[in-house]
C-alpha cells in the first residue's frame, strides 16, 4: 500500500512538472516572433507618420507608411494589425483578414488582432466567423482585457442583427454596375489568312486594333435567394493599316436570373440568361443572335464547384456565301458543357483550377457548316505577387464538318493558348496585359489548305468597374 502511495506521489509530481514545462513552452510560443524588437517596432509605429495619418483619417497615406514599416519589421504583430485596421477603415475587409491572421500566427494571444478580425468578418457579412472570434475573447476574459466588454457588446448586437459600434452599417448593395475599358492590341492575322502559301489571301493580314467597350447591369431583384435583372454591353473594334473592313461593332442585351438553393443538401445555384446580339462589320449588318443559356452550379465539397450548362443559339449571318444551301452559316448551334473547379491555397495564395468539356452540334442552312465539335479546356488562376493575378487557358477543339459536300470531308483541330496578367491600379481601375495564340489545322492540307492558319494577338487593356 505504501509502495502504491509512493508511486502515485511520484506520478503526480512528474505530471505537474511536465505540465509546467508544457505551459511555459506554450507561453513562449504565444509571444510575438520578433520578441527582441517588438517594443522597438511598437514605439516606431506609434511615433510614425502612419500613426498621425491614421488619426487624421488619411487611411490611404497611413497604409503606405505602415507598409514601409512592415518591410523594416516583417514579423511585428502590431504593425500587421494596424495595416489590417487601416484596410478595414478603407472598406477592404477581405485583404484586412489576411493581415490579422498573420498577426495572430505571430501572437495568438493578441486580443486586439482577434477583435478587429471579427470586425472584418462582420463587414464581409460572415457573421458566423465573426461570432467565433468574439466567443474566443468571451471565453478568456483575462486575455481579452480591454476588449472583453467590447467583444461582449459586439456579440449582443450581432445576435440582435444590429451594426457593431465602430463598424459602419452595411449599405444595401447598389442595384447597378457600370463598366468600361480601352485596349490596344496587335493581331498578326486579322483576316485568318492561310499559312499555306498557295491558299493565302491577297493583301495585308497584320494590323493594330483599338478596342472600346462599355456596359451596365441593373438588378431588379436582389436578395439572399434570388437575383434578377438586365445588362447591356457594347464593343467597337477599330483597325489601322488599311484593315477597316474588319471594324466590328457589337450590341448585346441580356436579361438574367439566378436562384440560390440546395441540391442533395449541397449549396447550388440555378441560372438563366437570354441574349440578343447584333453585330456590324464596317457599318453593315454582319450577324444577329438569339441565345438562351441555362446553367447549374453545385458546391460539391467546400473547395470544389461543378457546373453544367447548355448554350442554345440561333445565329443569322447576312452574308450567305456563294450558295446559301452550301455556304450559309445561318442556323441553330447547341453547346452542352460541364466543368469542375478546384479552389486551393497554394503557398498562401488563393488559386483555382478549372477543367471543362463541351460538345457542340450545329445544324445550318449551308451543308458545309453542319458540324460536331468536342472541346477540352483548362484554366488556371494564380495570384503572382501582392495584387497581381494571372490567368492561363489552354484549349483543344476538334471539329468534324459532317455534311461537307466535297470529299474528303473537312476536319479541323484547333489549339489555343491564352495568358492574361492583371493588377488593380486604383480603386475602380485595372490594368491588364494579355497574349493569345491560335493554331488551326485541317486534314488534307493540299485540298483544305485554306482552313490552315495560325494567329498571334497581344495587347494591353485598362478597364473600369463601379
Amino acid at each position: 500500500m505504501a509502495h502504491t502511495r509512493r508511486c502515485l506521489v511520484i506520478f503526480v509530481t512528474l505530471l505537474f512538472f511536465i505540465s509546467t514545462l508544457f505551459l511555459r513552452d506554450q507561453s513562449l510560443i504565444a509571444q510575438p516572433a520578433d520578441k527582441g524588437n517588438g517594443k522597438t517596432a511598437e514605439k516606431t509605429l506609434l511615433e510614425s507618420e502612419g500613426a498621425k495619418k491614421f488619426k487624421a483619417k488619411d487611411y490611404r497615406g497611413a497604409l503606405e507608411e505602415f507598409k514601409k514599416l512592415e518591410k523594416e519589421h516583417p514579423n511585428s504583430p502590431i504593425i500587421l494589425r494596424y495595416i489590417g485596421m487601416t484596410l478595414n477603415a478603407m472598406n477592404e475587409p477581405d485583404e484586412a483578414v489576411t493581415y490579422f491572421k498573420k498577426a495572430l500566427e505571430l501572437s495568438p494571444r493578441d486580443p486586439a488582432a482577434r477583435y478587429h478580425l471579427a470586425q472584418s468578418y462582420q463587414q464581409m457579412n460572415q457573421n458566423d466567423a465573426a461570432r467565433t472570434e468574439l466567443l474566443y475573447l468571451r471565453g478568456y476574459p483575462e486575455l481579452a482585457g480591454y476588449y472583453k466588454d467590447k467583444a461582449e457588446r459586439a456579440l449582443q448586437t450581432l445576435e440582435k442583427g444590429l451594426p457593431e459600434e465602430g463598424i459602419e452599417p452595411q449599405k444595401p448593395p447598389k442595384p447597378w454596375t457600370v463598366y468600361s475599358g480601352f485596349a490596344y492590341e496587335y493581331d498578326d492575322n486579322v483576316s485568318l489568312s492561310s499559312s499555306v502559301s498557295t491558299f493565302a489571301l491577297a493583301g495585308g493580314r497584320k494590323a493594330g486594333r483599338y478596342k472600346i467597350f462599355s456596359g451596365i447591369s441593373y438588378d431588379v431583384i436582389n436578395n439572399a435567394k434570388t437575383r434578377a435583372g438586365i445588362t447591356y454591353f457594347f464593343r467597337q473594334n477599330l483597325h489601322d493599316n488599311d484593315m477597316s473592313n474588319y471594324n466590328f461593332r457589337l450590341h448585346e442585351l441580356s436579361p438574367y436570373a439566378y436562384y440560390n438553393t440546395e441540391l442533395f443538401a449541397r449549396p447550388a445555384q440555378l441560372a438563366m440568361r437570354y441574349t440578343f446580339a447584333h453585330g456590324t462589320l464596317n457599318h453593315r449588318t454582319f450577324s444577329s443572335l438569339n441565345g438562351i443559356y441555362p446553367s447549374l452550379n453545385v458546391k460539391v465539397i467546400d473547395n470544389v464547384v461543378y457546373r453544367l450548362y447548355d448554350n442554345l443559339e440561333w445565329k443569322n449571318f447576312r452574308n450567305k456565301g456563294f450558295e446559301p444551301g452550301v455556304s450559309s452559316r445561318t442556323g441553330f448551334y447547341n453547346t452542352v458543357g460541364n466543368s469542375l473547379t478546384l479552389f486551393a491555397n497554394v503557398l498562401e495564395r488563393q488559386c483555382y483550377f478549372t477543367n471543362a468539356y463541351e460538345f457542340r452540334s450545329a445544324g445550318t442552312r449551308g451543308k458545309n457548316f453542319d458540324d460536331r465539335e468536342n472541346v477540352f479546356r483548362w484554366l488556371v488562376h494564380v495570384p503572382v505577387i501582392e495584387k497581381i493575378v494571372s490567368d492561363t487557358i489552354f484549349e483543344y477543339r476538334e471539329t468534324n464538318y459532317c455534311n461537307f459536300i466535297e470529299e474528303p470531308k473537312r476536319r479541323d483541330r484547333t489549339y489555343y493558348f491564352g495568358f492574361r496578367i492583371s493588377r488593380p491600379i486604383l480603386k475602380y481601375f485595372t490594368l491588364s496585359g494579355y497574349y493569345a495564340y491560335t493554331d488551326n489545322r485541317s486534314d488534307n492540307d493540299y485540298i483544305r489548305g485554306q482552313f490552315i492558319y495560325d494567329r498571334h494577338v497581344g495587347g494591353v487593356e485598362l478597364s473600369f468597374a463601379y
